[in-house]
C-alpha cells in the first residue's frame, strides 16, 4: 500500500435512471459513430466513452432495459457490453442495485502511475531503437503543441490532458509494438476518468515539456537506455505529485 488516506470514501449512489441529459447524450453519440462491427462492441465503445467522459458518472446503475431503448437494440448486446465494462473494472456489481458505473479509488490512481512508469519506460527503450524520423517529427510537433499551451496552463488544462495523453499514445506507436500500444491506449482510459491532473501544480506543464524534449532527443540520439530512464522519471515525478494532491483533498473539510 502507498501513503494515501481516504481509501474508504464514502461511494455516494446515483439515481437508478439515467438522467435525460445524459441520455439525449448517449443517443447522440450513438447516432454519430461508424455503424460497423458487432452491435455489442458499439454499445460497449459507446458506454466506456460515456464513462470515461464523465457523462455517465460513478454509481449510475447500468440497466439493460434503459439502455436497449436508448439504443433501439436487443437487450442482448447491452448485456454482452456491460459485462465486458464489469471485466474491465469500468462498472461494478452492487448487492440490491446490480451493475454501476465504478468508482476510481485514491489507490486505483497511484496504480495506474506505476503501471505507467513501467509501459512507458519499455515504450521509450524500444522507441530508441525503432522511432522512424516521421516518428520523431511527430513527437515533436505534439510536444511543441504541449509546450504553446503550456504558457496559459491555467486557462488550457483540459488541452494539456489531451495533447499530454495524446504525446504517450505517439511514444508507444513509435516503440513498434502494437500490443504495448493497445495497452497504453487501455491504461490512458483509465487516467481520462481522474477528473484532475497534476498540470495544476504551478510550473508541472513547462516542466513536463521540457522533459517530453529531452526524452524525444534521446530517442533521436538511438539511446535506449536514457531514453527509458527519462520516461520512467517523468512518471515517477508524477505519481509523487498525484500522491500530494490525493493527500490534499483527503485533508480539506468538506
Amino acid at each position: 500500500m502507498y501513503p494515501i488516506l481516504g481509501d474508504e470514501r464514502v461511494y455516494v449512489m446515483a439515481s437508478n435512471e439515467i438522467s435525460s441529459n445524459s441520455a439525449k447524450q448517449l443517443t447522440k453519440m450513438w447516432e454519430n459513430q461508424t455503424m460497423t462491427g458487432a452491435t455489442s462492441d458499439m454499445v460497449h465503445h459507446v458506454l466506456q466513452e460515456a464513462i470515461v467522459s464523465h457523462i455517465l458518472e460513478p454509481g449510475q446503475r447500468l440497466t439493460e432495459e434503459q439502455l436497449a431503448g436508448l439504443f433501439a437494440v436487443s437487450r442482448t448486446p447491452v448485456r454482452e457490453a456491460i459485462v465486458r465494462l464489469e471485466a474491465e473494472h469500468f462498472a461494478q456489481r452492487i448487492p440490491r442495485r446490480g451493475l454501476v458505473v465504478s468508482r476510481v479509488t485514491p489507490q486505483d490512481i497511484v496504480d495506474v502511475y506505476i503501471v505507467r512508469e513501467a509501459n512507458d519506460g519499455l515504450a521509450a527503450f524500444l522507441a530508441a531503437q525503432h522511432a522512424t524520423p516521421a516518428d520523431v517529427s511527430n513527437l515533436e510537433w505534439i510536444n511543441s503543441q504541449f509546450g504553446a499551451a503550456a504558457t496559459g496552463a491555467a486557462e488550457n488544462m483540459h488541452q494539456l490532458v489531451t495533447l499530454n495523453l495524446q504525446f504517450h499514445e505517439a511514444l508507444a506507436e513509435s516503440s513498434n509494438n502494437t500490443l504495448l500500444l493497445n495497452i497504453v491506449k487501455q491504461v490512458h482510459n483509465v487516467v481520462r476518468r481522474f477528473g484532475s491532473t497534476t498540470f495544476r501544480k504551478s510550473g508541472r506543464a513547462e516542466t513536463s515539456a521540457v522533459e517530453h524534449a529531452r526524452l524525444v532527443e534521446a530517442i533521436k540520439a538511438g539511446d535506449a537506455e536514457r531514453a527509458r530512464q527519462i520516461a520512467v522519471d517523468h512518471m515517477a515525478t508524477a505519481r509523487r505529485i498525484r500522491i500530494l494532491m490525493l493527500e490534499q483533498e483527503d485533508s480539506t473539510p468538506v
